[in-house]
């Protein structure tokens, strides 16, 4: 017997066929789109409403009044009236007549005016009142009032003290003007150099006055004896 040949391999068994491709899916025919719809008709615009009718024209204002003829910017304001005025108690014409012209100067109304004039009064009542006060304290001075007759003597004095050292007497004009002559102060300096001014008078301050000498006694003063000429 012969030796067992060996056994044939069996056949490899064939592989399977790759699956078939699957057939494309026919593509739906898509549905032909709508045609646009025709575009809308314009709707025409309503109409504007007519127009109001135009007022009827108003009435045209009357002229004005033709205006007073332009004054000259150059020329001079007129003057105010100052006849209105009246004289306050205390003031004289002279002094309303500066008042006046004050007022002119600086411009000022009627009404103005009179107010300053109103004032000035005032104001020269309270200065009479305050000289009257001062008379009134000098005569009662113990030194230089009191009697008539002292009173008259110190008047005396004060006219030679102003005489003396005042001859232009602008000093006298000031002190009237201003009424500071009559202070007592002024009045008691003015009659103390009046006073120490009268020979063989003692002033106050001790102070005894000298009588004036002649040239001749000033030059030669070795030759007089108390004014008077030495004999030997």
């Amino acid at each position: 017997m012969p030796p067992d040949e060996p056994a044939a391999p069996a056949p490899a068994t064939p592989p399977a066929p790759a699956p078939a491709p699957a057939a494309p899916a026919s593509p739906e025919p898509a549905s032909p789109a709508s045609p646009p719809s025709p575009p809308a008709s314009p709707t025409p615009a309503p109409a504007a409403p007519p127009a109001s009718p135009p007022a009827a024209p108003s009435t045209p204002p009357a002229p004005a009044a033709p205006s007073a003829a332009p004054t000259d910017p150059a020329a001079p304001p007129a003057a105010p009236d100052y006849s209105g005025l009246t004289t306050p108690q205390g003031l004289d014409d002279g002094t309303m007549q500066r008042v006046r012209e004050h007022a002119a100067a600086l411009g000022l109304s009627a009404d103005q005016a009179q107010a300053m004039a109103d004032r000035h009064a005032a104001s020269v009542a309270q200065h009479m009142q305050t000289l009257g006060r001062w008379d009134a304290e000098f005569a009662a001075d113990a030194e230089f009032g009191g009697s008539d007759e002292q009173r008259a003597t110190t008047g005396q004095w004060i006219d030679a003290s102003i005489q003396r050292f005042d001859p232009t007497g602008e000093v006298k004009a000031l002190l009237d003007e201003t009424g500071y002559g009559r202070h007592p102060a002024v009045r008691r300096l003015l009659a103390r150099i009046g006073q120490a001014m009268q020979p063989g008078q003692v002033a106050a301050g001790g102070l005894t006055a000298q009588p004036s000498k002649t040239r001749s006694q000033q030059l030669y003063p070795q030759h007089y004896d108390g004014g008077k000429p030495k004999l030997s």
